[in-house]
């Protein structure tokens, strides 16, 4: 189990309740990381069992055993070096992801013409995935909004010597502003109202 961008648990009521609903649904072993965190937050994760690395990979942790990845509200940029590091049909189908609802990144962006060459794999894979949106929760709306359960079905990938897929354009250079988290808007917790548009 891997959580990036959790922000600062003993600094975010946002963050305490992120976290919270994450010790619910995950198991032992976990490995969590954010640019923010303060050894006060280093010490409360220690002490529900949660490791966290010393470097910052800027979303680039490869998958090498079937993983739950919680990234709550990373920017996109994050999501497309973590995806990108396991742009491989293997890794891709050991990926449970709790995060932004990435079919929607692409929706809200599809005006943008420069989306499929900044975030080819997120503009690849989004339209793949089976995506099951989180209920928003009435006392944290902006904690888990826009937030959904997310993986590839099997026998969704092209074969891998389709390389109008898989052939992916030269990354730019990581910095530390890829690692910010993004501080979505409310959303109206009644079901007929569209998701924040910043997610």
């Amino acid at each position: 189990i891997l959580c990036l961008g959790l922000g600062s648990p003993t600094d975010s009521l946002q963050s305490r309740f992120q976290l919270c609903f994450f010790l619910e649904v995950v198991s032992p072993d976990i490995t969590a990381y954010d640019p923010i965190s303060s050894q006060a937050d280093i010490d409360l994760l220690a002490k529900f069992g949660i490791k966290t690395c010393s470097e910052n990979q800027h979303g680039a942790y490869t998958l090498a055993v079937p993983t739950l990845a919680f990234m709550p509200h990373c920017e996109i940029r994050l999501y497309e070096r973590f995806i990108r590091a396991n742009w491989t049909t293997e890794r891709l189908l050991r990926l449970l992801l709790i995060g932004n609802d990435l079919p929607m990144y692409i929706e809200r962006r599809v005006s943008h013409s420069s989306t499929h060459s900044e975030y080819p794999c997120i503009a690849r894979l989004a339209p793949l995935l089976t995506v099951d949106a989180l209920p928003t929760h009435k006392d944290f709306p902006n904690a888990l909004n826009c937030t959904a359960v997310q993986r590839v079905p099997p026998g969704a990938l092209p074969a891998e010597t389709d390389d109008t897929f898989w052939e992916l354009p030269q990354l730019a250079a990581a910095n530390d502003a890829d690692d910010v988290v993004a501080e979505p808007e409310a959303r109206s917790t009644n079901p007929p109202s569209p998701p924040s548009p910043t997610c």
